[in-house]
Protein backbone atom coordinates (compact mmCIF):
# COMPACT_ATOMS: atom_id res chain seq x y z
CA UNK A 1 0.00 0.00 0.00
CA UNK A 2 2.70 2.50 0.48
CA UNK A 3 4.47 1.97 -3.17
CA UNK A 4 1.89 4.04 -4.97
CA UNK A 5 2.42 6.91 -2.39
CA UNK A 6 6.54 6.57 -3.23
CA UNK A 7 5.67 6.75 -6.95
CA UNK A 8 3.20 9.69 -6.36
CA UNK A 9 6.23 11.80 -4.29
CA UNK A 10 8.68 10.87 -6.71
CA UNK A 11 6.57 12.09 -9.32
CA UNK A 12 5.84 15.26 -7.54
CA UNK A 13 9.40 15.80 -6.71
CA UNK A 14 10.14 15.02 -10.42
CA UNK A 15 7.62 17.93 -11.71
CA UNK A 16 8.96 20.46 -9.19
CA UNK A 17 12.29 19.85 -10.20
CA UNK A 18 11.15 20.27 -14.14
CA UNK A 19 9.42 23.74 -13.22
CA UNK A 20 12.27 24.86 -10.55
CA UNK A 21 14.48 23.73 -13.91
CA UNK A 22 12.70 25.39 -16.35
CA UNK A 23 11.75 28.91 -14.38
CA UNK A 24 15.89 28.95 -14.31
CA UNK A 25 16.24 28.49 -18.23
CA UNK A 26 13.54 31.22 -18.50
CA UNK A 27 15.74 33.37 -16.05
CA UNK A 28 19.07 32.64 -17.60
CA UNK A 29 17.55 33.30 -20.86
CA UNK A 30 15.92 37.06 -19.65
CA UNK A 31 19.71 37.51 -18.15
CA UNK A 32 21.19 38.03 -21.58
CA UNK A 33 19.02 40.47 -23.00
CA UNK A 34 20.41 44.02 -21.63
CA UNK A 35 18.55 47.19 -20.92
CA UNK A 36 19.28 49.46 -23.82
CA UNK A 37 17.88 46.66 -26.38
CA UNK A 38 14.85 47.66 -28.55
CA UNK A 39 13.22 44.37 -27.91
CA UNK A 40 12.74 40.86 -29.09
CA UNK A 41 10.84 37.55 -29.81
CA UNK A 42 10.51 34.63 -27.70
CA UNK A 43 9.97 30.80 -28.71
CA UNK A 44 9.57 29.15 -25.74
CA UNK A 45 9.03 25.54 -26.77
CA UNK A 46 9.88 24.90 -30.68
CA UNK A 47 9.47 21.37 -30.78
CA UNK A 48 6.16 21.91 -28.97
CA UNK A 49 4.80 24.84 -31.14
CA UNK A 50 5.69 23.19 -34.41
CA UNK A 51 3.50 20.48 -33.51
CA UNK A 52 0.88 23.01 -32.44
CA UNK A 53 1.53 25.12 -35.77
CA UNK A 54 0.91 21.70 -37.84
CA UNK A 55 -2.47 20.65 -36.23
CA UNK A 56 -3.67 24.24 -36.19
CA UNK A 57 -2.57 24.36 -40.15
CA UNK A 58 -4.60 20.83 -40.37
CA UNK A 59 -7.59 21.77 -38.89
CA UNK A 60 -7.67 25.51 -41.43
CA UNK A 61 -6.96 23.47 -44.62
CA UNK A 62 -4.03 25.63 -44.58
CA UNK A 63 -0.09 25.16 -45.72
CA UNK A 64 1.86 26.43 -42.39
CA UNK A 65 5.41 25.91 -42.73
CA UNK A 66 7.52 24.25 -40.15
CA UNK A 67 8.55 26.64 -37.04
CA UNK A 68 11.97 24.45 -37.18
CA UNK A 69 12.45 24.64 -40.55
CA UNK A 70 12.35 28.85 -40.63
CA UNK A 71 14.82 29.18 -37.89
CA UNK A 72 16.92 26.36 -39.89
CA UNK A 73 16.35 24.27 -36.36
CA UNK A 74 16.66 21.31 -38.52
CA UNK A 75 17.03 20.00 -42.34
CA UNK A 76 20.15 19.63 -44.35
CA UNK A 77 21.61 22.88 -44.29
CA UNK A 78 20.29 24.06 -40.85
CA UNK A 79 21.43 22.87 -36.78
CA UNK A 80 21.31 19.44 -36.20
CA UNK A 81 23.44 18.74 -33.79
CA UNK A 82 23.84 20.09 -29.98
CA UNK A 83 20.55 22.31 -30.02
CA UNK A 84 18.42 22.06 -27.41
CA UNK A 85 14.90 22.64 -29.58
CA UNK A 86 12.84 22.41 -25.67
CA UNK A 87 14.45 25.48 -24.63
CA UNK A 88 13.56 29.04 -25.40
CA UNK A 89 14.81 30.52 -28.93
CA UNK A 90 15.05 34.22 -29.01
CA UNK A 91 16.10 36.98 -31.41
CA UNK A 92 17.13 39.58 -29.98
CA UNK A 93 17.18 43.30 -31.14
CA UNK A 94 19.49 45.87 -30.66
CA UNK A 95 19.74 49.77 -30.94
CA UNK A 96 21.85 51.04 -34.26
CA UNK A 97 25.11 52.23 -34.15
CA UNK A 98 24.47 55.48 -35.92
CA UNK A 99 21.29 57.00 -37.47
CA UNK A 100 22.72 55.54 -40.86
CA UNK A 101 22.81 51.68 -39.32
CA UNK A 102 20.28 49.07 -39.02
CA UNK A 103 19.62 47.69 -35.73
CA UNK A 104 21.55 44.95 -34.60
CA UNK A 105 19.62 41.43 -34.78
CA UNK A 106 21.40 38.21 -32.24
CA UNK A 107 19.65 35.17 -32.45
CA UNK A 108 19.37 33.39 -28.82
CA UNK A 109 20.23 29.05 -29.90
CA UNK A 110 19.67 27.33 -26.96
CA UNK A 111 22.75 24.34 -26.70
CA UNK A 112 23.15 20.76 -25.18
CA UNK A 113 26.57 20.66 -26.42
CA UNK A 114 28.48 23.47 -28.13
CA UNK A 115 31.36 21.72 -29.46
CA UNK A 116 29.37 19.11 -31.48
CA UNK A 117 27.09 22.76 -32.26
CA UNK A 118 30.11 24.53 -34.11
CA UNK A 119 31.53 21.44 -35.31
CA UNK A 120 28.79 20.61 -37.74
CA UNK A 121 29.26 23.56 -39.60
CA UNK A 122 33.17 22.89 -40.29
CA UNK A 123 34.19 25.75 -38.80
CA UNK A 124 36.48 28.07 -39.24
CA UNK A 125 38.01 29.41 -35.95
CA UNK A 126 38.64 33.44 -35.72
CA UNK A 127 39.49 34.25 -32.06
CA UNK A 128 39.17 31.81 -29.18
CA UNK A 129 35.41 32.44 -28.44
CA UNK A 130 34.42 33.60 -31.86
CA UNK A 131 33.48 30.87 -34.71
CA UNK A 132 32.20 31.62 -38.45
CA UNK A 133 29.34 29.70 -39.46
CA UNK A 134 27.56 29.90 -42.69
CA UNK A 135 23.83 30.12 -41.13
CA UNK A 136 20.91 32.08 -42.45
CA UNK A 137 22.23 32.97 -45.85
CA UNK A 138 25.34 34.42 -45.09
CA UNK A 139 28.01 34.40 -43.05
CA UNK A 140 27.74 34.68 -39.45
CA UNK A 141 29.51 34.97 -35.87
CA UNK A 142 28.82 32.46 -33.42
CA UNK A 143 29.68 32.56 -29.67
CA UNK A 144 28.95 30.78 -26.18
CA UNK A 145 27.18 32.11 -23.49
CA UNK A 146 24.89 31.44 -20.78
CA UNK A 147 24.17 27.92 -22.26
CA UNK A 148 23.20 29.42 -25.30
CA UNK A 149 24.63 29.99 -28.84
CA UNK A 150 24.40 34.02 -29.87
CA UNK A 151 24.64 34.06 -33.86
CA UNK A 152 24.82 37.24 -35.30
CA UNK A 153 25.94 38.87 -39.19
CA UNK A 154 29.48 38.96 -39.76
CA UNK A 155 28.94 43.23 -39.74
CA UNK A 156 27.90 43.21 -36.16
CA UNK A 157 30.38 41.18 -34.42
CA UNK A 158 30.99 43.88 -32.13
CA UNK A 159 27.73 43.72 -31.00
CA UNK A 160 27.91 40.04 -30.39
CA UNK A 161 31.00 40.76 -28.33
CA UNK A 162 29.82 42.58 -25.87
CA UNK A 163 26.62 40.61 -25.31
CA UNK A 164 27.42 39.59 -21.48
CA UNK A 165 25.35 37.19 -18.96
CA UNK A 166 24.23 39.68 -16.19
CA UNK A 167 23.68 38.53 -12.54
CA UNK A 168 20.03 38.88 -12.19
CA UNK A 169 17.62 39.46 -14.88
CA UNK A 170 17.08 42.93 -15.58
CA UNK A 171 14.77 45.24 -13.80
CA UNK A 172 12.89 46.18 -17.17
CA UNK A 173 11.53 42.75 -17.63
CA UNK A 174 11.52 41.64 -14.01
CA UNK A 175 7.50 42.38 -14.65
CA UNK A 176 7.30 39.96 -17.96
CA UNK A 177 9.12 36.71 -16.30
CA UNK A 178 5.64 34.92 -15.50
CA UNK A 179 3.59 36.34 -18.97
CA UNK A 180 6.14 35.04 -20.81
CA UNK A 181 6.57 31.33 -19.36
CA UNK A 182 2.61 31.06 -20.16
CA UNK A 183 3.10 31.72 -23.53
CA UNK A 184 4.05 29.57 -27.00
CA UNK A 185 5.49 32.52 -29.00
CA UNK A 186 5.73 36.55 -27.54
CA UNK A 187 6.99 39.57 -29.00
CA UNK A 188 8.06 42.49 -26.39
CA UNK A 189 9.30 46.12 -26.98
CA UNK A 190 11.42 47.66 -24.45
CA UNK A 191 11.70 51.06 -23.51
CA UNK A 192 14.27 51.88 -26.33
CA UNK A 193 12.20 50.27 -28.95
CA UNK A 194 9.48 52.39 -27.88
CA UNK A 195 10.96 55.62 -28.46
CA UNK A 196 13.11 54.20 -31.68
CA UNK A 197 9.13 53.43 -33.12
CA UNK A 198 7.45 56.60 -31.61
CA UNK A 199 10.77 58.58 -33.89
CA UNK A 200 10.40 56.55 -37.05
CA UNK A 201 6.37 57.39 -36.90
CA UNK A 202 6.92 60.74 -36.24
CA UNK A 203 9.26 61.06 -39.23
CA UNK A 204 7.45 59.46 -41.78
CA UNK A 205 4.39 61.36 -40.80
CA UNK A 206 6.36 64.53 -41.11
CA UNK A 207 7.32 63.18 -44.70
CA UNK A 208 4.02 62.48 -46.29
CA UNK A 209 2.23 65.42 -44.66
CA UNK A 210 3.18 67.95 -46.99
CA UNK A 211 2.26 65.71 -50.15
CA UNK A 212 -1.46 65.16 -48.78
CA UNK A 213 -1.79 68.79 -47.76
CA UNK A 214 -0.82 70.11 -51.25
CA UNK A 215 -3.06 67.26 -52.95
CA UNK A 216 -6.16 69.38 -51.28
CA UNK A 217 -9.59 68.30 -50.61
CA UNK A 218 -9.93 64.96 -48.71
CA UNK A 219 -6.12 64.75 -48.65
CA UNK A 220 -5.91 67.70 -46.51
CA UNK A 221 -7.90 67.09 -44.29
CA UNK A 222 -6.02 63.47 -44.17
CA UNK A 223 -2.88 65.14 -43.78
CA UNK A 224 -4.25 67.24 -40.45
CA UNK A 225 -5.39 64.06 -39.14
CA UNK A 226 -1.85 62.53 -38.94
CA UNK A 227 -1.18 65.11 -36.19
CA UNK A 228 -3.22 62.15 -33.82
CA UNK A 229 -0.90 59.83 -34.83
CA UNK A 230 2.21 62.47 -33.63
CA UNK A 231 0.51 63.02 -30.03
CA UNK A 232 -0.25 59.70 -29.32
CA UNK A 233 3.41 58.32 -30.27
CA UNK A 234 4.69 61.20 -28.37
CA UNK A 235 1.82 60.58 -25.22
CA UNK A 236 3.40 56.64 -25.35
CA UNK A 237 6.77 57.35 -25.06
CA UNK A 238 6.10 59.19 -21.50
CA UNK A 239 3.47 57.03 -20.72
CA UNK A 240 4.25 53.19 -21.55
CA UNK A 241 7.56 51.29 -20.18
CA UNK A 242 6.91 48.41 -22.38
CA UNK A 243 4.78 46.14 -24.24
CA UNK A 244 4.40 42.73 -25.68
CA UNK A 245 1.98 40.47 -27.97
CA UNK A 246 1.46 36.73 -26.80
CA UNK A 247 0.12 33.42 -28.63
CA UNK A 248 -0.89 30.09 -27.11
CA UNK A 249 -2.25 27.02 -28.67
CA UNK A 250 -4.00 24.84 -25.79
CA UNK A 251 -4.60 21.22 -25.41
CA UNK A 252 -8.28 21.91 -26.77
CA UNK A 253 -7.26 23.91 -29.95
CA UNK A 254 -8.32 26.76 -28.70
CA UNK A 255 -6.17 30.02 -29.46
CA UNK A 256 -5.04 32.56 -27.16
CA UNK A 257 -3.76 35.80 -27.98
CA UNK A 258 -2.77 38.38 -25.49
CA UNK A 259 -1.87 41.82 -25.68
CA UNK A 260 -0.13 43.68 -22.64
CA UNK A 261 1.49 47.16 -21.83
CA UNK A 262 2.98 48.24 -18.90
CA UNK A 263 2.54 51.27 -18.22
CA UNK A 264 4.78 54.47 -16.07
CA UNK A 265 3.98 54.53 -12.54
CA UNK A 266 2.15 57.53 -11.71
CA UNK A 267 1.67 58.84 -14.75
CA UNK A 268 -1.66 59.78 -16.71
CA UNK A 269 -2.40 55.99 -18.74
CA UNK A 270 -1.64 54.29 -15.15
CA UNK A 271 -4.07 56.35 -13.58
CA UNK A 272 -6.82 56.21 -16.16
CA UNK A 273 -6.51 52.52 -15.96
CA UNK A 274 -6.41 52.01 -12.20
CA UNK A 275 -10.20 53.60 -12.53
CA UNK A 276 -11.38 50.30 -14.19
CA UNK A 277 -12.99 48.34 -12.47
CA UNK A 278 -14.59 44.86 -12.80
CA UNK A 279 -18.71 45.14 -13.58
CA UNK A 280 -20.91 43.90 -11.01
CA UNK A 281 -23.27 42.38 -13.36
CA UNK A 282 -23.22 40.59 -16.47
CA UNK A 283 -23.02 43.07 -19.32
CA UNK A 284 -24.84 41.66 -22.10
CA UNK A 285 -27.49 40.85 -19.46
CA UNK A 286 -30.89 42.55 -21.16
CA UNK A 287 -29.31 42.75 -24.59
CA UNK A 288 -31.78 41.31 -27.64
CA UNK A 289 -30.63 37.22 -27.79
CA UNK A 290 -30.52 37.15 -31.50
CA UNK A 291 -27.69 36.58 -33.90
CA UNK A 292 -25.02 39.30 -34.03
CA UNK A 293 -22.06 40.75 -34.81
CA UNK A 294 -20.58 42.54 -32.04
CA UNK A 295 -21.36 42.90 -28.33
CA UNK A 296 -19.52 43.99 -25.30
CA UNK A 297 -19.79 46.31 -22.37
CA UNK A 298 -17.92 47.08 -19.25
CA UNK A 299 -17.74 49.49 -16.10
CA UNK A 300 -17.40 52.89 -16.33
CA UNK A 301 -16.21 55.00 -12.96
CA UNK A 302 -17.18 58.79 -12.87
CA UNK A 303 -13.21 59.86 -12.87
CA UNK A 304 -12.97 57.60 -16.06
CA UNK A 305 -15.70 59.39 -17.81
CA UNK A 306 -14.26 62.68 -17.21
CA UNK A 307 -10.95 61.83 -18.04
CA UNK A 308 -12.29 59.97 -21.14
CA UNK A 309 -14.46 63.10 -22.36
CA UNK A 310 -11.29 65.79 -21.56
CA UNK A 311 -9.40 63.73 -24.01
CA UNK A 312 -11.81 63.44 -27.23
CA UNK A 313 -13.06 67.09 -26.64
CA UNK A 314 -9.23 68.10 -26.15
CA UNK A 315 -8.88 66.19 -29.62
CA UNK A 316 -11.39 68.28 -31.16
CA UNK A 317 -9.53 71.34 -30.04
CA UNK A 318 -6.22 70.14 -30.77
CA UNK A 319 -7.09 68.86 -34.55
CA UNK A 320 -9.14 71.40 -35.05
CA UNK A 321 -7.96 71.68 -39.19
CA UNK A 322 -9.13 68.46 -39.72
CA UNK A 323 -12.60 69.18 -38.35
CA UNK A 324 -12.35 72.53 -39.96
CA UNK A 325 -13.06 74.62 -37.08
CA UNK A 326 -11.52 77.98 -36.37
CA UNK A 327 -9.65 78.66 -32.93
CA UNK A 328 -12.21 79.70 -31.02
CA UNK A 329 -14.73 77.14 -32.22
CA UNK A 330 -12.36 74.88 -31.72
CA UNK A 331 -12.16 76.30 -27.92
CA UNK A 332 -15.69 76.60 -27.81
CA UNK A 333 -16.60 72.33 -28.62
CA UNK A 334 -13.69 71.47 -25.98
CA UNK A 335 -15.66 73.38 -23.37
CA UNK A 336 -18.54 71.04 -23.71
CA UNK A 337 -16.77 68.32 -22.10
CA UNK A 338 -17.53 70.23 -18.71
CA UNK A 339 -21.40 69.71 -19.37
CA UNK A 340 -21.38 65.99 -20.15
CA UNK A 341 -24.49 64.24 -18.04
CA UNK A 342 -22.68 62.74 -14.82
CA UNK A 343 -23.71 59.78 -13.45
CA UNK A 344 -23.09 56.77 -16.06
CA UNK A 345 -21.40 53.29 -13.98
CA UNK A 346 -21.58 51.22 -17.22
CA UNK A 347 -22.15 50.94 -20.75
CA UNK A 348 -23.15 47.76 -22.97
CA UNK A 349 -23.80 47.60 -26.78
CA UNK A 350 -24.73 44.90 -29.41
CA UNK A 351 -25.09 45.35 -33.40
CA UNK A 352 -27.34 42.70 -34.53
CA UNK A 353 -26.61 41.04 -37.68
CA UNK A 354 -29.53 42.31 -39.07
CA UNK A 355 -31.98 41.11 -41.93
CA UNK A 356 -32.34 42.06 -45.80
CA UNK A 357 -33.61 45.41 -46.56
CA UNK A 358 -33.22 46.63 -43.05
CA UNK A 359 -30.74 49.77 -42.31
CA UNK A 360 -27.18 48.23 -41.76
CA UNK A 361 -26.78 50.18 -38.10
CA UNK A 362 -30.57 49.75 -37.62
CA UNK A 363 -29.83 46.50 -34.81
CA UNK A 364 -27.87 48.87 -32.54
CA UNK A 365 -29.28 48.40 -28.59
CA UNK A 366 -27.10 50.18 -25.77
CA UNK A 367 -27.64 49.84 -22.30
CA UNK A 368 -26.63 52.92 -20.08
CA UNK A 369 -25.95 52.17 -16.05
CA UNK A 370 -27.11 55.57 -14.72
CA UNK A 371 -26.50 56.75 -10.61
CA UNK A 372 -30.91 57.61 -11.59
CA UNK A 373 -31.92 57.22 -14.91
CA UNK A 374 -34.48 60.02 -14.48
CA UNK A 375 -32.00 62.68 -13.50
CA UNK A 376 -29.25 61.30 -16.45
CA UNK A 377 -32.31 62.09 -19.30
CA UNK A 378 -32.58 65.30 -18.02
CA UNK A 379 -28.57 65.98 -18.32
CA UNK A 380 -28.35 64.57 -21.19
CA UNK A 381 -31.37 67.15 -22.90
CA UNK A 382 -29.84 70.00 -21.28
CA UNK A 383 -26.54 68.97 -23.23
CA UNK A 384 -27.65 68.16 -25.85
CA UNK A 385 -29.65 71.46 -26.31
CA UNK A 386 -26.44 73.34 -25.55
CA UNK A 387 -23.90 71.11 -28.30
CA UNK A 388 -26.65 71.59 -30.95
CA UNK A 389 -26.63 75.22 -30.28
CA UNK A 390 -22.98 75.54 -30.77
CA UNK A 391 -23.31 72.81 -33.84
CA UNK A 392 -25.96 75.09 -35.71
CA UNK A 393 -23.90 78.05 -35.01
CA UNK A 394 -20.20 76.71 -36.61
CA UNK A 395 -22.25 75.26 -39.53
CA UNK A 396 -20.17 72.21 -40.37
CA UNK A 397 -20.96 68.83 -41.62
CA UNK A 398 -18.65 67.09 -38.87
CA UNK A 399 -20.98 68.82 -36.38
CA UNK A 400 -24.24 68.18 -37.07
CA UNK A 401 -27.40 69.19 -34.69
CA UNK A 402 -29.84 67.35 -32.84
CA UNK A 403 -33.83 67.80 -32.43
CA UNK A 404 -34.77 66.13 -29.50
CA UNK A 405 -38.88 65.37 -28.54
CA UNK A 406 -40.40 63.98 -25.52
CA UNK A 407 -42.08 60.96 -26.02
CA UNK A 408 -43.36 58.04 -24.66
CA UNK A 409 -42.19 54.26 -24.69
CA UNK A 410 -43.49 51.53 -22.52
CA UNK A 411 -45.15 53.78 -20.21
CA UNK A 412 -41.73 55.60 -19.70
CA UNK A 413 -41.27 59.48 -20.50
CA UNK A 414 -38.52 59.07 -22.98
CA UNK A 415 -36.72 61.40 -25.67
CA UNK A 416 -36.56 61.06 -29.64
CA UNK A 417 -33.48 62.29 -31.19
CA UNK A 418 -32.87 62.83 -34.70
CA UNK A 419 -29.71 64.10 -36.16
CA UNK A 420 -28.02 64.46 -39.65
CA UNK A 421 -25.17 61.75 -40.18
CA UNK A 422 -21.50 63.43 -38.95
CA UNK A 423 -19.64 63.76 -42.34
CA UNK A 424 -15.99 64.44 -43.15
CA UNK A 425 -15.40 68.10 -44.94
CA UNK A 426 -15.19 67.68 -48.68
CA UNK A 427 -16.66 63.72 -48.70
CA UNK A 428 -17.45 62.75 -52.68
CA UNK A 429 -21.50 62.88 -53.15
CA UNK A 430 -21.40 59.20 -54.20
CA UNK A 431 -21.14 58.87 -50.52
CA UNK A 432 -24.74 59.78 -49.71
CA UNK A 433 -25.87 56.23 -51.09
CA UNK A 434 -23.65 54.19 -48.58
CA UNK A 435 -24.51 56.79 -45.64
CA UNK A 436 -28.28 56.19 -46.25
CA UNK A 437 -27.50 52.20 -46.30
CA UNK A 438 -25.92 52.56 -43.19
CA UNK A 439 -28.55 54.99 -41.41
CA UNK A 440 -31.63 54.78 -43.76
CA UNK A 441 -33.37 57.16 -46.05
CA UNK A 442 -32.42 60.47 -45.90
CA UNK A 443 -28.78 59.55 -44.27
CA UNK A 444 -30.46 61.11 -40.46
CA UNK A 445 -29.88 59.18 -37.20
CA UNK A 446 -33.17 58.90 -35.10
CA UNK A 447 -32.60 57.21 -31.42
CA UNK A 448 -34.85 56.73 -28.59
CA UNK A 449 -33.61 56.91 -24.92
CA UNK A 450 -35.92 55.43 -22.59
CA UNK A 451 -35.44 55.23 -18.41
CA UNK A 452 -36.15 51.65 -17.89
CA UNK A 453 -35.53 51.27 -13.79
CA UNK A 454 -34.35 53.40 -11.69
CA UNK A 455 -30.36 52.63 -12.79
CA UNK A 456 -31.18 51.93 -16.33
CA UNK A 457 -31.68 53.98 -19.60
CA UNK A 458 -32.06 51.88 -22.94
CA UNK A 459 -31.23 53.44 -26.19
CA UNK A 460 -32.17 51.82 -29.57
CA UNK A 461 -31.55 53.27 -33.06
CA UNK A 462 -33.73 53.53 -36.22
CA UNK A 463 -35.96 51.04 -34.83
CA UNK A 464 -37.85 50.56 -31.79
CA UNK A 465 -38.60 46.92 -32.25
CA UNK A 466 -35.44 45.74 -30.60
CA UNK A 467 -35.29 48.51 -27.80
CA UNK A 468 -39.05 47.64 -26.60
CA UNK A 469 -37.52 43.66 -26.20
CA UNK A 470 -34.83 45.00 -24.54
CA UNK A 471 -36.79 46.73 -21.52
CA UNK A 472 -39.09 44.08 -21.33
CA UNK A 473 -36.18 41.45 -20.65
CA UNK A 474 -34.74 43.79 -18.25
CA UNK A 475 -37.69 44.63 -16.43
CA UNK A 476 -38.21 41.00 -16.31
CA UNK A 477 -34.83 39.92 -14.95
CA UNK A 478 -34.48 37.72 -18.51
CA UNK A 479 -30.85 37.11 -19.40
CA UNK A 480 -31.06 38.45 -22.72
CA UNK A 481 -27.51 38.00 -24.88
CA UNK A 482 -25.98 36.83 -21.65
CA UNK A 483 -28.00 33.33 -21.60
CA UNK A 484 -27.03 32.32 -25.36
CA UNK A 485 -24.95 28.88 -25.28
CA UNK A 486 -22.10 30.12 -27.27
CA UNK A 487 -21.78 33.29 -25.25
CA UNK A 488 -21.64 31.60 -21.92
CA UNK A 489 -19.06 29.09 -23.84
CA UNK A 490 -16.31 31.52 -25.13
CA UNK A 491 -17.17 33.44 -21.14
CA UNK A 492 -15.90 30.61 -19.37
CA UNK A 493 -12.69 31.02 -21.86
CA UNK A 494 -11.83 34.45 -20.42
CA UNK A 495 -9.82 35.37 -17.24
CA UNK A 496 -11.90 36.31 -14.38
CA UNK A 497 -12.88 39.85 -13.49
CA UNK A 498 -12.47 41.42 -16.95
CA UNK A 499 -12.88 45.09 -16.45
CA UNK A 500 -14.63 45.31 -20.26
CA UNK A 501 -15.43 42.21 -22.21
CA UNK A 502 -16.92 41.39 -26.37
CA UNK A 503 -17.77 39.23 -28.49
CA UNK A 504 -17.64 38.69 -32.18
CA UNK A 505 -19.21 36.36 -33.70
CA UNK A 506 -17.73 34.77 -36.87
CA UNK A 507 -20.90 33.89 -38.66
CA UNK A 508 -22.64 37.49 -37.67
CA UNK A 509 -19.50 39.25 -39.07
CA UNK A 510 -19.80 37.57 -42.57
CA UNK A 511 -23.49 38.19 -42.92
CA UNK A 512 -23.07 41.64 -41.98
CA UNK A 513 -20.28 42.30 -44.34
CA UNK A 514 -21.85 40.25 -46.92
CA UNK A 515 -24.96 43.08 -46.22
CA UNK A 516 -22.56 46.15 -46.55
CA UNK A 517 -21.28 45.11 -49.65
CA UNK A 518 -24.56 44.64 -51.23
CA UNK A 519 -25.36 47.92 -50.40
CA UNK A 520 -22.14 49.67 -51.11
CA UNK A 521 -21.72 47.53 -54.47
CA UNK A 522 -23.33 48.22 -57.78
CA UNK A 523 -26.67 45.94 -58.19
CA UNK A 524 -25.44 42.62 -60.16
CA UNK A 525 -22.08 42.58 -58.79
CA UNK A 526 -22.37 38.77 -57.58
CA UNK A 527 -19.53 39.36 -55.02
CA UNK A 528 -20.33 37.42 -51.63
CA UNK A 529 -18.12 35.53 -49.63
CA UNK A 530 -19.20 32.00 -48.52
CA UNK A 531 -21.50 31.18 -45.43
CA UNK A 532 -19.95 30.78 -42.21
CA UNK A 533 -21.31 28.39 -39.76
CA UNK A 534 -22.61 28.66 -36.78
CA UNK A 535 -19.83 28.40 -33.62
CA UNK A 536 -19.37 30.20 -30.29
CA UNK A 537 -18.46 33.38 -30.49
CA UNK A 538 -14.56 35.38 -31.02
CA UNK A 539 -13.94 36.25 -27.37
CA UNK A 540 -12.15 40.06 -25.58
CA UNK A 541 -11.63 40.49 -22.60
CA UNK A 542 -9.33 43.55 -21.03
CA UNK A 543 -8.13 42.92 -17.61
CA UNK A 544 -5.67 45.47 -15.42
CA UNK A 545 -3.23 45.36 -12.94
CA UNK A 546 -0.86 47.62 -10.93
CA UNK A 547 0.38 49.93 -13.55
CA UNK A 548 -0.32 47.46 -16.44
CA UNK A 549 -3.47 46.55 -18.50
CA UNK A 550 -4.05 43.83 -20.69
CA UNK A 551 -5.94 42.30 -23.63
CA UNK A 552 -7.08 39.56 -23.69
CA UNK A 553 -8.23 37.38 -27.37
CA UNK A 554 -9.58 33.55 -27.51
CA UNK A 555 -10.40 32.08 -30.50
CA UNK A 556 -12.73 28.71 -29.87
CA UNK A 557 -11.73 25.74 -31.38
CA UNK A 558 -14.87 25.52 -33.64
CA UNK A 559 -14.02 28.96 -34.71
CA UNK A 560 -10.82 27.31 -36.26
CA UNK A 561 -12.04 24.27 -37.65
CA UNK A 562 -15.25 26.35 -39.07
CA UNK A 563 -12.57 28.46 -40.98
CA UNK A 564 -11.06 25.13 -42.15
CA UNK A 565 -14.39 23.98 -43.52
CA UNK A 566 -14.88 27.61 -45.19
CA UNK A 567 -11.45 27.25 -46.78
CA UNK A 568 -12.10 23.68 -47.80
CA UNK A 569 -15.54 24.71 -49.74
CA UNK A 570 -13.84 27.28 -51.29
CA UNK A 571 -11.30 25.56 -52.52
CA UNK A 572 -13.23 22.44 -54.09
CA UNK A 573 -15.86 24.25 -55.36
CA UNK A 574 -16.53 23.26 -58.80
CA UNK A 575 -16.04 25.56 -61.82
CA UNK A 576 -19.39 26.10 -64.02
CA UNK A 577 -19.71 23.53 -66.84
CA UNK A 578 -17.95 25.13 -69.66
CA UNK A 579 -20.26 26.31 -72.61
CA UNK A 580 -20.32 23.70 -76.05
CA UNK A 581 -18.69 26.68 -78.18
CA UNK A 582 -15.79 26.33 -75.17
CA UNK A 583 -15.57 22.73 -75.36
CA UNK A 584 -14.97 23.12 -79.01
CA UNK A 585 -12.22 25.50 -79.00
Amino acid sequence: MRRPVTVTLASLLSLLFFWAASAQAEDEILKLIPEQALGFGIFNRPVAIDAKLQQLGQQMKLPIPSLLNELQLQGPNGIREGCDKNRPVVMLLLPPKDEESHPTSIALIPVSDYAKFVEQFRSEGMESDEIKIPLWGGPSVVRSIGGYAAIAELPYREALKHLKLADQVPASLVPWRTWLAEKDAAVVVLPAGIRMFSAKVQQGIARIKPVLAQAGGQMKQAAAGLDMYVMLCQAAEKQVASGGVGAQLDAQGVLRLSKRVCLVPGGDWAGFVAEMKPPKDNVLAGLPGEPFVFAGGGAISEAMMGKLMDFSFGLVKDLRDMYGLSEEQAKTFSELAKEQPRGIRGLSLVLGAGQSGESILAPIVVIMRVKNSQTFLVDYEKYLARYSQIAEKIKSPMFQPARVEKTEIDGARALKITMGVPRMPNMPPESARMIESMYGPGGKIVAWMVPCNEHTVVAGYMSQERLLRAIAAIKQGKPGLAGDAGVAKATAMLPPRATWSAYVSPKGFFDFLNRTMAAALPAGSGVKIPEFGPTPPVALAVTTGPDEVQAHVVVPAEVIKAIGRMVESTTHRKAPPASKEAEER
